[in-house]
């Protein structure tokens, strides 16, 4: 009988360290980024490669840049990208696709934009029916014409599910985030300063 138990204890300590992940949907444009991108109909704009100086930040846990973490000490959990790639090369596609659906995007562009991710930060805080999930990122938005600006984009969920399902929650939750982050960068009054 102790043999039984002993088995069964390490099992379920080996279930709860094990891992498992939880994919991210697709990314959908968003149609008030698409209409503002429309402003800048006259200028061509292409895209620098998006990267992430962020220290011990949420999407390189444990070495694995395709997802962040999202658990407890005792069960390991990931949201990843759809494809597996970085979450750098996610923001990057999500830009380009805006860029694209606008009709102002050109890969040989003189003007570029690029993103350099400078923090990274995200919370589940709450109990086990109510809980808020919190994304927030810092950036530094750059041109190829030398110019940039800083921005912090900041997103809360309120979630009132069961609390097993926070991380279905949080990769559900990262695509509206990144469409206020594209929002926040083309919205800003520095923006147009990068297209000249």
């Amino acid at each position: 009988m102790k043999n039984a138990l002993f088995y069964v204890g390490v099992l379920v300590v080996m279930l709860l360290f094990s891992g498992c992940a939880t994919k991210m949907p697709e990314y959908s444009v968003s149609v008030d980024n698409v209409l503002k991108l429309k402003e800048f109909e006259n200028i061509k704009i292409g895209v620098e490669e998006f990267t992430s100086t962020a220290p011990n930040n949420m999407f390189y846990h444990g070495g694995r840049k395709d997802g962040f973490y999202c658990g407890s000490i005792l069960i390991m959990h990931w949201v990843v990208t759809p494809h597996g790639e970085s979450i750098e090369e996610f923001l990057q596609h999500a830009f380009e696709d805006e860029l694209k659906t606008a009709g102002i995007y050109d890969k040989y562009s003189k003007i570029r934009i690029g993103v350099q991710i400078e923090g990274v930060d995200s919370s589940v805080k709450g109990n086990i029916f109510d809980h808020n999930i919190s994304l927030q990122m810092t950036l530094k938005v750059f041109s190829t014409n030398g110019n940039f600006f800083k921005t912090y984009v900041i997103k809360d969920y309120s979630q009132s599910t069961y609390f097993g399902s926070v991380c279905d929650d949080l990769a559900n939750s990262f695509t509206p985030f990144v469409r206020q982050l594209i929002g926040e960068i083309i919205t800003n009054p520095e923006f147009p300063n990068l297209l000249k």
